[in-house]
């Protein structure tokens, strides 16, 4: 069967697509951060549902819908659950009773689902009250339809009070989170009413609600950085990728439909899967990475809490204030320490410290003038750093191969360079793919040196 792609389903892909790159990019900037992990889930798991709809709803035959649905309910089951973990953690006040509903709340999402996956007790598949079953309440309710609705109301409304309970500090921060969870549990009732009393297009004002629901807690996140560790995260780089991501997305999908190019269900499932790689490749990137530095240069030193390429932008840009005011490593506890002493210490001077220290954590103690590999890294950085030495500087400076070619051309009329390969105890290794070796070896020195140096701190907490 060859299906088309109608706007109203594009725009679902889309919407779906925006949040999860949201939770993703929220994720990669800090991944071991519990509130970004909650908030990533949640956000995830409703844009999961939105961008499975055109799935679910160009299923072939009744069995593959069934199979689709309950692949695509897990958020439904969870999301409230995450979304009240949120609230607690964004609130601060983490007591015993709350601790205890967490846990409940997650084991009634993992009892409800069970059942869902089983069959006949959420909803009851083998009866079907509509001619159509593609509607939302194609099927006759089950005996745990409402207790399972009922869970979902109940912390929704517990989150949407919390966060009501903080716009009393900052009304703008928590008011748009605190109208999602209102708009969540709204969407909850209506749709459990939907399976006693048909109402129309109910599917419709079900993904309204979910989508409404997930663009009030976007807007607090992004304006106002309500489930970030820092308000560095999301910047304007954050805005120009978001704005480029939508617009690809959304031109993509709509060629199919311009086009009018028909495709296979199987190709469907495969274009989503592929986008959704897409998003997930392209902002953990930097982390795959460091991961793999790990592993290469230090495999004893575990998971970094910083990733290479936020290091590297720090290094390259420690003589521009303005750039390093953008960094996501402003979000680091170990700038605290700093920040907090009676000389309140700007944060941007607080990083720049900790760079500088660790930088010179790695000078060699003896012999700082041979070729060594271990003062070749460090003079690199040096240099990179503190002199803001451009490439070629570098290379010359070194000892290794490919200089630059004015400096090529007139090499005997200038000194030779302060680290040249003299004996066969100096490091011999002199290529331009050692020296990149080498600098991303040098980066990744100072990445264990700062993620060494958070652990501790967050340990002191």
């Amino acid at each position: 069967m060859m299906i088309h792609l109608t706007l109203y389903e594009i725009s679902e892909i889309v919407i779906g697509l925006s949040f999860l790159w949201v939770s993703v990019y929220l994720l990669s900037k800090n991944p071991t951060s519990l509130l970004s992990q909650i908030a990533f889930l949640f956000l995830f798991g409703v844009g999961f549902v939105m961008i499975n709809d055109p799935i679910l709803l160009q299923s072939s035959n009744l069995r593959e819908y069934i199979i689709w649905q309950k692949i695509t309910d897990w958020p439904l089951f969870f999301s409230p659950v995450l979304y009240y973990h949120a609230s607690v953690l964004t609130s601060g006040k983490m007591s015993k009773a709350g601790k205890l509903l967490i846990i409940a709340g997650y084991c009634l999402a993992i009892l409800f689902y069970t059942m869902d996956i089983h069959g006949g007790l959420i909803l009851r598949e083998n009866i079907i009250r509509w001619t159509n079953y593609r509607r939302f309440d194609g099927f006759a309710a089950g005996p745990f339809l409402i207790p399972s609705v009922s869970a979902v109301c109940l912390y929704t409304a517990l989150g949407s009070s919390n966060f009501i309970m903080g716009m009393k500090q900052n009304f703008l921060k928590y008011f748009m989170p605190a109208m999602g969870g209102v708009v969540y549990f709204l969407t909850a009732v209506l749709v459990m009413v939907s399976y006693y009393v048909r109402i129309a297009q109910v599917d419709f004002f079900f993904s309204l609600g979910m989508a409404s629901g997930a663009f009030l807690f976007l807007f607090s996140l992004v304006r106002y950085h309500l489930f970030s560790p820092s308000e560095k995260v999301f910047d304007r780089s954050f805005t120009y990728k978001s704005i480029s991501m939508i617009l690809i997305i959304l031109l993509y999908l709509a060629g199919f439909t311009i086009a009018k190019l028909p495709m296979s269900f199987e190709a469907l499932v495969l274009l989503i899967i592929t986008l959704t790689l897409i998003l997930f490749t392209h902002s953990f990137y930097d982390w795959l990475s460091t991961f793999i530095n790990d592993f290469l240069y230090n495999p004893s030193a575990g998971f970094s809490v910083v990733n290479d390429q936020e290091i590297y932008l720090v290094l390259r840009n420690y003589h521009t204030p303005e750039r390093l005011e953008e960094s996501a490593l402003l979000r680091l506890n170990i700038l605290k320490s700093k920040t907090d002493q009676e000389e309140k210490m700007p944060p941007v001077d607080a990083l720049r410290s900790i760079i500088s220290d660790a930088i010179n954590y790695f000078k060699p103690e003896d012999e700082p003038h041979r070729r060594t590999k271990k003062n070749l890294k460090y003079q690199l950085l040096k240099m990179l750093v503190f002199d803001e030495a451009e490439e070629g500087q570098i290379l010359w400076e070194l000892g290794f191969e490919e200089y630059p070619v004015k400096i090529m051309a007139q090499e005997r009329k200038y000194r030779s360079p302060l680290f040249e390969t003299k004996s066969p105890s100096d490091y011999t290794y002199t290529s331009r793919n050692a020296f990149i070796a080498l600098k991303k070896e040098a980066i990744h020195d100072i990445t264990w040196r700062i993620s060494y140096l958070e652990k501790l701190a967050k340990k002191k907490r």
